[in-house]
């Protein structure tokens, strides 16, 4: 990227220092770091790329299905009669012409090496560089991203259970948001299928970056090249591998809420399929395809915005439902109040002991149950009696009376 800045062209070779590389990464110079400098060169070398529909090449503005590597060369340069401390070997690689193309057209995506490099598991590491791509697509704002596409992408085992999940891409999302990159997530149920999805919110120090490669993007006069469409559909599409250009066109076919509809509603089929291991080679191409041949969404698809119409409607109706009891049991307490208080000016409690064994049997006449109670349970019951007596005379207000009072004002103004 310096090179790219100082000379607008990266060429092969690109050679640097093993004490430039130990400085970047903030490491002191060892012999064990120069032979896993080595090691990692010879494995990236190694390293091949299947792609299917996965490895853009900038200038073709086409996605291409290709086995490819990253290095097509590494070499490990020793000085000749240079040793020990003194000898300063020499590092040079040949990127493969896709990846020094991309660099070239200025179609990468800026990255924070500090903070990658406190990072220490490998999941979390995978997840690093995924955010970059979705939080730009979505401008900052929150995602979700199902949990079987991102085990796909990394190439690690997808667990069933809930606890399982949280132990594994749970710890690897915590240790982003330790360093700012996330500020929150969840882990919820896929609602249109079965599995899991999380759910993301972006950090500052993500949102930071994401900024200064809006403003800072690595092109000819330090002008941004990068430009986001104020548009929801093609935020959703770039997020599923279709490229920009194509996603602005495509959002032009119907209205913004139709075609998120549509969008849902097809990326459902190749969760479908991949489900029955019916693979898709080039999922954004099938989209286009179907968005583009006028796919529309059946009656019986319940869409996301459909269910959270739904969700909302009842979210509503449960806070109206626990509002009305709340203001139920505060009538209630009031009104017990009251009986209490009532009961408490005409009779002192040793008093109502006395009144209530005095009708005690009066009460048994018209009350047989109380003959099954043992002694001291029916002069329980019979002080209940008498206390509702009390009550039925003071003729206090109905619900729909009391909350025209002042009382039930006062106690609103507690409750809500």
């Amino acid at each position: 990227m310096d090179r790219l800045a100082q000379t607008g062209l990266v060429q092969n070779p690109i050679r640097f220092t093993v004490p430039e590389l130990l400085k970047e990464l903030k490491l002191t110079r060892s012999k064990e770091l120069y032979d896993k400098i080595q090691e990692w060169g010879e494995r990236m070398t190694q390293t091949s790329i299947v792609s299917r529909g996965i490895i853009y090449r900038k200038s073709m503005k086409a996605y291409i299905d290709t086995t490819e590597h990253v290095f097509r060369k590494f070499a490990f340069i020793r000085p000749i009669g240079k040793k020990g401390r003194n000898a300063v070997i020499m590092c040079e690689v040949t990127l493969e012409d896709w990846v020094l193309e991309n660099m070239n057209q200025r179609y990468v995506v800026r990255e924070d090496l500090n903070a990658y490099r406190r990072l220490s598991g490998d999941l979390a590491k995978g997840i690093f560089d995924f955010l970059h791509i979705w939080f730009n697509a979505s401008k900052g704002l929150p995602i979700e991203r199902s949990y079987t596409l991102i085990c796909q992408r990394l190439g690690v085992t997808e667990y069933p259970h809930r606890s399982r999940i949280k132990n594994t891409m749970g710890k690897a999302l915590d240790e982003l948001v330790s360093i700012g990159y996330l500020t929150s997530w969840s882990l919820l149920r896929m609602k249109s299928t079965d599995g899991f999805k999380f759910g993301l919110v972006a950090g500052k120090e993500l949102l930071r970056v994401l900024k200064l490669s809006e403003k800072k993007s690595l092109v000819s006069g330090g002008t941004s090249q990068i430009t986001f469409e104020n548009n929801r559909v093609v935020e959703e599409l770039v997020a599923l591998g279709v490229s920009r250009d194509k996603a602005v066109g495509l959002s032009k076919l119907g209205p913004e809420e139709v075609m998120l509809d549509r969008i849902e509603y097809i990326n459902s089929l190749i969760y479908k399929k991949e489900r029955v291991g019916q693979q898709i080679d080039n999922p954004a191409g099938f989209i286009i395809k179907l968005l583009e041949n006028g796919t529309q969404v059946p009656s019986n698809f319940v869409t996301s915005r459909q269910r959270e119409a739904i969700l909302e409607a009842q979210r509503k109706e449960r806070e109206l439902q626990e509002q009305q009891r709340d203001i139920e049991f505060a009538y209630h307490q009031w009104c017990a109040n009251h009986k209490k208080l009532a009961v408490a000016r005409k009779y002192a409690p040793a008093e109502l002991e006395r009144e209530a064994r005095a009708k005690l049997p009066e009460f048994m006449k018209e009350y047989p149950y109380m003959k099954r109670l043992q002694p001291e349970q029916r002069i329980r019951d019979a002080k209940m009696i008498i206390e509702k007596e009390i009550g039925n005379e003071l003729a206090l207000p109905t619900l729909e009376q009391w909350t025209e009072m002042d009382e039930y004002k006062n106690v609103q103004n507690e409750l809500f």
